[in-house]
């Protein structure tokens, strides 16, 4: 979205007419490529002042959006192929999953024509493919049935990507090298969709919608499953239906604070559920249904800045992430 502020500002000094409107023409002409997310998915951080979203924008083209925490404003955008899901951020590695070719990328930001072209305040800039994880040559079949989500460890530089076609967690190192998947033994991922890690206890956390035949009295509810970086299980936070605050039916995007809280986003709901990390309580709740700006529709993904307290909710049916300011501080 552009800002029009200074617009405002310069009509009220008195300017003459015809420099109000080259104003005009000015801003308008630099915000020209700078949309406004239309579709958004996954979010992930950029740096302490942006977020990063994955996107389908109205011309149906895939797009990596850079956003002001503060201000919610397009910083950036670059063109990526496919249908965009989950991305990440690293130093200057940038990794999107294409739900498409079934591939993760990773990218870094270069000079003009180096790859896939950017505008706003990356003008000029473009984004550079250096490999996809497994190392799969670009226009080969992608190392993934359907790849949902990514995360990462940057201290421990592991890379962990949810592919819901194999219903597997699957991790690599800073290089894109395959290093193992798991669950490999019971109890096994059914529907699995996001994935969040906790660096300090070295935990992965993944959405689970749970029964895959969509029953409304499904015999594996919905779940957030808990494995050690190594695969092993751990335990699972499981949606209570007989009780209305720990009952959850699509769980999506999710994060970890320090205290042992999990954010959890579902997508039907459209609703924030705060859970206990072990004993799997409602804690509290907010956001929900509607059209509204601090409504969420079709929420897909959430991001909690923890020097903040503020949480980032991907609204997809009405193109906004929603800000909840400080809704993620510990009471």
């Amino acid at each position: 979205m552009c800002d029009r502020k200074h617009i405002q500002v310069m009509s009220r000094l008195g300017h003459p007419l015809g420099i109000v409107f080259l104003l005009l023409f000015f801003l308008a002409s630099t915000c020209v490529n700078a949309q406004v997310p239309a579709s958004p998915r996954r979010i992930a951080e950029l740096d302490k002042k942006a977020i990063l979203i994955t996107d389908i924008n109205t011309d149906l083209q895939g797009t990596l959006v850079a956003l002001d925490k503060a201000t919610m404003q397009v910083v950036w955008t670059c063109t990526v192929p496919g249908e965009p899901l989950g991305v990440a951020h690293w130093k200057n590695l940038y990794l999107v999953g294409d739900s498409a070719s079934g591939n993760v990328s990773v990218y870094r930001m270069a000079g003009a024509n180096r790859g896939l072209p950017c505008s706003g305040t990356a003008a000029g800039k473009s984004l550079e493919f250096l490999f996809n994880l497994g190392q799969t040559q670009p226009g080969a079949p992608g190392f993934f049935q359907k790849v949902n989500d990514v995360a990462l460890d940057v201290d421990l530089q592991r890379i962990f990507v949810v592919d819901t076609g194999e219903k597997k967690v699957k991790v690599f190192d800073n290089k894109g090298n395959f290093l193992h998947s798991f669950p490999e033994i019971a109890p096994t991922l059914l529907n699995p969709t996001a994935i969040a890690v906790d660096e300090t206890r070295q935990e992965v956390l993944v959405s689970d919608f749970g029964d895959p035949s969509g029953s409304f009295s499904p015999t594996v509810p919905p779940r957030i499953m808990i494995f050690s970086y190594s695969g092993n299980y751990l335990g699972q936070i499981t949606s209570d239906s007989s009780n209305a605050s720990s009952y959850f039916s699509k769980p999506q995007g999710l994060s970890v604070d320090g205290s042992g809280q999990v954010f959890l986003v579902d997508a039907f709901l459209a609703k924030v559920l705060v859970l206990d990390r072990v004993t799997g309580a409602w804690i509290r709740s907010f956001g929900g249904p509607g059209d509204q700006p601090g409504d969420l529709k079709l929420p897909l993904d959430l991001l909690l800045d923890r020097a903040t307290g503020d949480v980032f909710v991907t609204s997809n049916m009405t193109g906004r992430v929603e800000v909840f300011r400080t809704a993620g501080r510990v009471p």
